[in-house]
């Protein structure tokens, strides 16, 4: 209906005001980076922030608020790339130790962007980044392999070889990171009744890459 277009119109464009807001006042802070990147997402900010937490939280919060601002545009239109995403992913994760509170839903928002119901109307750079994002999460402890590992096997749906490829070297070698000091034969019990269903899936590709992982683990 038109009056839900235009209420739909008029909440994007308060999410981009938002956003260039957020530009606005970075342009008037001190940035974290000293070098050639200007959004304070680069490696070396993410550095600084690493060893000095306290010293850098406030251009951290900048740029937790601008991937909030994002997110909350890419759920309205997930096929939007805002060119600032992937970049800003990348940087909150590996940031997520030094900021666990502040960032303790960020497992749960990526999970939801590239899982929910529109994931796959994502552009593929957006979700190849929301993928490495997590796979980092995960690796460090700050997501459960029964939280990751589902979202992962489903994501075998996707067309995208190279995210196949990613997405099954990191399923196998969680899953023999995790018995490596001794079989945990619950959870391997509940990932294993999840991979056969997946077998099952009417999704070809889904089926198929789930059967190699079986065969390569077990």
């Amino acid at each position: 209906p038109p009056a839900a277009g235009g209420c739909c119109s008029r909440a994007l464009r308060r999410l981009l005001e938002k956003i260039l807001d957020e530009h606005s006042a970075r342009a008037q802070t001190p940035q974290l980076d000293a070098g050639d990147e200007e959004d304070g997402t680069s490696a070396e900010a993410q550095d600084r922030a690493r060893r000095d937490p306290t010293s850098y939280r406030d251009e951290f919060l900048l740029q937790h608020r601008r991937f909030i601002a994002s997110l909350e545009v890419m759920r309205l239109r997930p096929a939007a790339v805002p060119d600032e995403f992937p970049q800003l992913v990348s940087f909150l994760a590996h940031l997520a130790e030094s900021y666990k509170t502040t960032l303790s839903t960020l497992p749960a928002q990526l999970t939801e962007l590239v899982d929910g119901e529109n994931g796959h109307l994502l552009d593929p750079e957006v979700r190849k980044a929301v993928v490495s994002a997590l796979i980092l999460l995960r690796n460090r402890g700050l997501i459960e392999a029964t939280e990751s590992l589902p979202v992962f096997f489903r994501l075998f749906r996707v067309q995208d070889k190279q995210l196949r490829a990613q997405l099954y070297k990191h399923i196998v070698s969680d899953v023999r990171n995790i018995n490596r000091k001794g079989r945990n034969e619950k959870l391997n019990r509940t990932l294993q009744n999840f991979m056969y269903n997946m077998v099952k899936n009417p999704d070809t590709l889904a089926a198929q890459k789930s059967l190699e992982v079986i065969i390569e683990l077990y």
